[in-house]
């Protein structure tokens, strides 16, 4: 049998809580939910230095969904997650989740050619 789990991990930046969540499917080739929540508990946090030399920690929260012995079809939702969203989002021509890139600077020529 196997086992399909949603689990959480927050993120800690310099020893402090942030809001960053990320959410990890994961599969264990098991038939117990208690052998693999061990073994995610188990696991160390991921670990790395950020652009700013703080240390980025990971750490393993609880498990969101599972999923026991799946059996995928052609075509199954395997993975789905609904958020909210703002209605500007939702509306008919609604701007992007991101921000456009910053137009670069054009420098034009100036007479003279000098500075």
């Amino acid at each position: 049998m196997s086992i399909l789990v949603i689990a959480a991990y927050h993120c800690e930046v310099a020893g402090k809580p942030t809001n960053s969540v990320d959410y990890q499917v994961r599969h264990f080739a098991s038939d117990s939910l208690d052998e693999v929540t061990a073994r995610l508990r188990a696991e160390p946090p991921q670990a790395y230095q950020n652009c700013y030399k703080q240390q980025v920690r990971w750490l393993f929260d609880d498990t969101v969904a599972v999923e026991f012995d799946p059996k995928f079809e052609d075509g199954d939702e395997v993975i789905g997650f609904i958020t909210g969203r703002s209605e500007k989002i939702t509306e008919l021509n609604a701007p992007p989740n991101r921000r456009p890139p910053h137009p670069r600077a054009v420098r034009t020529p100036r007479r003279g050619g000098g500075r």
